[in-house]
């Protein structure tokens, strides 16, 4: 592996667990119990090896969610997973206008369903 390449990979990885200690110090800083996101579990193979490769292995989903996990069970919140099926349509047609797409709308439908699995 290059030196510049390796560089590059191992910034990311701290990148996103910056990330996910990021969200653990929001986390108990709110005295959230519950977290909810969306179950990204790929069962088959994508179309064609750079979308494979962007999908799962780019930003380390596994990695991510690994850490986020392990935060979960050390400070005592819940990581809840939903199906991601059509969030963000679901979201813009209950939370969102017609004429603009709001980016909010699909978060405000995932914790929707996360309340609602409990």
């Amino acid at each position: 592996m290059h030196k510049k390449s390796k560089h590059l990979v191992n910034k990311r990885r701290f990148e996103t667990l910056n990330l996910a200690y990021e969200i653990d110090k929001l986390m108990n800083h709110w005295k959230c119990k519950k977290l909810v996101v969306e179950d990204l579990q790929f069962k088959s193979k994508l179309e064609g090896k750079a979308r494979n490769r962007l999908c799962k292995n780019s930003w380390d989903r596994c990695l991510f969610e690994n850490k986020l996990k392990m935060l979960s069970k050390l400070h005592g919140y819940e990581v809840i997973e939903i199906n991601p099926c059509y969030t963000s349509q679901i979201g813009n047609i209950l939370h969102g206008s017609e004429k603009c797409p709001d980016i909010i709308a699909a978060s405000i439908e995932i914790a929707r369903r996360g309340f609602k699995k409990y």
